[in-house]
């Protein structure tokens, strides 16, 4: 079939129009447009919502029902909002399309989103990388339920907008939070332990127990920097853990002066009991930015660490380089040594892959249904399969 050149011509206007008209929305449109939809299950009231919003500025128009069901849909797919303005093909190319044999389409599907497993758990990078970071295994210490489930899922949606209304979020945000180390190798937080499960030595299976000297070494990063490590003998308590925040807060100022980069940075620790009473300390200095217990912004989801770049990432990084020699049990300051030191060993392209993988990781447990990513959640109890269970909260 011959196109003739006006119907290019008009092809090539409509689909420059589309495209210049989709750019007058930001990404920051889109994902309030997103989580309204979720929120409210009514376009109408979405168009409401953007009128009153954004309603100031005359420059900006209230997407149509189309628009938003297209954004709505490229995010779940995708969970981006890049290039995501809609084309209309012209007539004729709709034509050929219908004309065209199945056997004549290429069926691999290139825009789908697939993951490795490696022996049943993902490997540090996310999506596909073959790249073992560290040898271990997180383990929760707590039994996982089906509300667990519903929560990390609403929270994985609601990150994944917030991330893509965040410009340059990855150099914003800063991971952090805390780790207890013991001589005798054991590495824990709150509610998980790593394991190596090396096949050769049935004891790796069962952790150390957690009977011997220990410290707790805290620590935050961004895609650029780490800061830390901060350690306190024995388990740390809440004035410890609020020491560690308000050295942090001053630091961080600290290196913003020296960088010349000064922004709004956001904060991010777990459900920790210890996290408990920092919320005044956290509302002063990141307001409305911060995710934690007790947060306006967003409350981090219990039993979650295979989403948390410290504990995906670093603690079982640094476990590998700690104990590659045996440690006396009364060797407190040998390991405080050996902590600092492998600090020193982390690279920025390391650092940036950790915050990488946050996002694919929060994709993959929307993919997943809230399910784990790499978690065995067997050192205390079975693995449970609570989809249906889960479905049925979501209904409620």
């Amino acid at each position: 079939m011959l196109i003739s050149l006006s119907d290019k011509m008009a092809f090539l206007e409509k689909t420059m129009h589309n495209f210049l008209d989709a750019k007058n929305f930001t990404n920051t449109h889109k994902a309030n447009c997103v989580l309204w939809l979720a929120e409210l299950h009514d376009i109408s009231k979405v168009q409401k919502k953007f009128k009153e919003e954004f309603g100031d500025n005359p420059e900006i128009r209230t997407p149509s029902e189309a628009e938003i069901l297209h954004w709505y849909g490229h995010f779940k797919n995708t969970g981006s909002f890049e290039h995501d303005y809609i084309v209309e093909e012209p007539k004729h190319i709709k034509e050929m399309k219908s004309q065209t044999k199945p056997e004549d389409c290429n069926h691999l599907e290139l825009h789908t989103t697939s993951y490795k497993k490696d022996s049943g758990i993902l490997n540090f990078f996310g999506f596909g990388k073959i790249h073992e970071c560290h040898p271990y295994k997180m383990h929760l210490k707590k039994k996982f339920t089906a509300e667990d489930l519903v929560n990390r899922l609403e929270f994985a949606k609601a990150e994944l907008i917030r991330i893509h209304s965040i410009e340059h979020f990855k150099q914003k945000m800063w991971f952090a939070g805390e780790a207890t180390f013991y001589t005798n190798g054991r590495v824990e937080t709150h509610n998980l332990v790593y394991l190596s499960e090396d096949p050769n030595q049935p004891d790796s299976k069962s952790a150390p127990s957690p009977t011997s000297e220990c410290i707790t070494v805290w620590a935050a990063f961004n895609a650029r920097t780490i800061l830390g490590p901060y350690i306190a003998s024995g388990r740390a308590e809440k004035p410890t853990y609020h020491l560690f925040l308000k050295k942090f807060n001053f630091e961080l100022k600290q290196l913003q002066r020296l960088e010349f980069r000064l922004y709004d940075p956001y904060f991010m620790h777990d459900d920790s009991p210890l996290h408990n009473d920092s919320m005044e300390l956290l509302n002063e200095e990141f307001p409305d930015r911060w995710t934690g217990p007790g947060s306006s912004y967003a409350t981090w989801p219990k039993l979650s660490p295979d989403m948390h770049p410290l504990y995906f990432f670093l603690w079982g990084y640094i476990k590998s380089k700690v104990y590659e020699q045996p440690i006396a049990p009364d060797g407190v300051t040998e390991l405080s040594l050996r902590i600092h030191r492998s600090f020193t060993e982390i690279l920025p392209e390391m650092l940036e892959a950790a915050s990488k993988a946050y996002q694919e990781r929060l994709k993959m447990v929307v993919i997943n249904d809230g399910d784990l990513v790499d978690v065995h959640d067997d050192y205390e109890n079975k693995h449970i399969q609570a989809d249906i269970e889960a479905k049925s909260w979501m209904a409620d």
